[in-house]
C-alpha cells in the first residue's frame, strides 16, 4: 500500500482538523502530560509535555483567533498551548507557590482572561493576550474550582463553600 502522505504530515493535519473544526478533548494526568482526543475518531492527536508534576486542571480559550489549552498542575505552574501546533506559547505562567487546583477563562470585554486558584489561596487573573498577571486576589482558604463568566463574575469553590466576585475593577484595565 502506497500512501499519498508522510506520516508526520497525515499527523499533523489530524491534530489541525481536530483543534478547528471537529470536537475535542483534553485530558490531564498525574505523570505531567496532557492528551489531546479527537471526539470524531477517538484517537489521541496530540500530547502536551512540559509540567513536571501532576496536571490539575485545563481550560480552554481562543488567543488571537487561535485555540489554546490553559493547564496548571502539582509544579505550582500554568501553561499556555496552540492546540493546532501543539506546542507551548511562551513560557510558563508563574507565581504560585503551591499546587495550582482550578483554572477557568472567559472572554472578558473582548479579551480572553484565565483565573488560577492555587493551594497557597490566591487566584490569580491573566491576560492571556500578554501573558501576564493583572492581579492575585489571597483568600482564605484554597479555590479549588473555578468558572469565570464573560460579564467579569468569577464562582469559586473552596471546601464547602461557593463564592462569587465581581472583578469588574481588575477588568477595566483591559479597556
Amino acid at each position: 500500500m502506497v500512501r499519498s502522505q508522510a506520516p508526520e504530515q497525515e499527523r499533523r493535519e489530524q491534530r489541525e482538523g481536530a483543534a478547528n473544526s471537529r470536537p475535542i478533548a483534553i485530558t490531564t494526568s498525574n505523570e505531567g502530560a496532557v492528551q489531546v482526543w479527537d471526539l470524531a475518531t477517538g484517537r489521541s492527536t496530540a500530547t502536551l509535555t512540559g509540567h513536571t508534576d501532576w496536571v490539575l486542571a485545563v481550560a480552554t480559550a481562543q488567543v488571537h483567533g487561535r485555540p489554546v489549552a490553559i493547564t496548571a498542575g502539582g509544579d505550582r505552574s500554568v501553561r499556555m498551548w496552540d492546540l493546532t501546533t501543539s506546542t507551548p506559547l511562551g513560557t510558563p505562567l508563574t507565581g504560585h507557590t503551591r499546587r495550582v487546583w482550578a483554572v477557568a477563562s472567559a472572554e472578558v470585554v473582548g479579551r480572553p482572561v484565565a483565573i488560577t486558584g492555587g493551594g497557597d489561596r490566591t487566584v490569580r487573573v491573566w491576560d492571556l493576550i500578554t501573558a501576564t498577571c493583572l492581579t492575585a486576589l489571597v483568600l482564605p482558604y484554597a479555590a479549588q474550582c473555578a468558572h469565570l463568566v464573560s460579564d467579569g463574575t468569577l464562582l469559586l469553590g473552596m471546601g464547602h463553600e461557593v463564592i462569587a466576585l465581581s472583578l469588574e475593577p481588575v477588568l477595566r484595565r483591559l479597556r
